[in-house]
């Protein structure tokens, strides 16, 4: 059993105390304190790194994700495209005629153009351009739906629709190839 103390009263008597702390035990516990926080930190910086790392990962994973989807939807598009290109095509042929006969409206009065189509698409031209006074609308069963030829006696100007299709299947194929180095980019700038 341990020594029974009892307090004093007595002001002669000595204070009896846990002893006061070494100046080598604060070193220590400053050493082991800077010890300690040395390697909170440096366990900090590989958990960020990790995290930084996987979310790196992540976003590679969903842009090849994505690539891959548009790449399996390019088809589709393209066969989107030619099944609704006889109605565009019709259309931006009209809107690209209608183009043409706008920069030769100067010489209408010097020389009526001839505006030349094939008969599948008379109707659609006819209601696009309406009535131009000095048009001479007329249908060609050697063009195909895609070509249309404009001309004065001066000049003739072929419009081809089948190099309209060809730049929709460009964009289309390009899609995914820009989305890809759009994605690679905005990855590099955020390493």
């Amino acid at each position: 059993m341990g020594l029974l103390q009892l307090d004093s009263f007595d002001a002669r008597a000595e204070h009896v105390g846990p002893k006061p702390l070494s100046d080598d035990w604060h070193a220590g516990y400053a050493a082991a304190l800077a010890a300690a926080e040395a390697e909170r930190k440096s366990a900090d910086a590989v958990l960020r790194d990790r995290l930084m790392q996987t979310i790196a990962d992540l976003r590679f994973d969903h842009a090849a994700a994505r690539q891959d989807v548009l790449r399996g939807l390019a088809p589709f598009f393209r066969a989107l495209s030619h099944r609704l290109f006889p109605s565009l095509g019709a259309r931006v042929l009209a809107e690209t005629i209608a183009a043409e006969l706008e920069q030769l409206a100067a010489t209408f009065s010097e020389a009526r153009p001839t505006l030349t189509v094939s008969p599948a698409n008379m109707e659609i031209v006819s209601l696009h351009l309406g009535e131009m006074p000095g048009l001479i609308l007329a249908s060609d069963d050697a063009l195909s739906p895609s070509e249309a030829v404009i001309s004065t006696r001066d000049r003739t100007i072929a419009i081809d629709g089948a190099a309209i299709e060809d730049a929709i299947d460009s964009a289309l194929s390009a899609l995914g190839d820009q989305t890809m180095h759009a994605d690679q980019s905005e990855s590099l700038h955020h390493a």
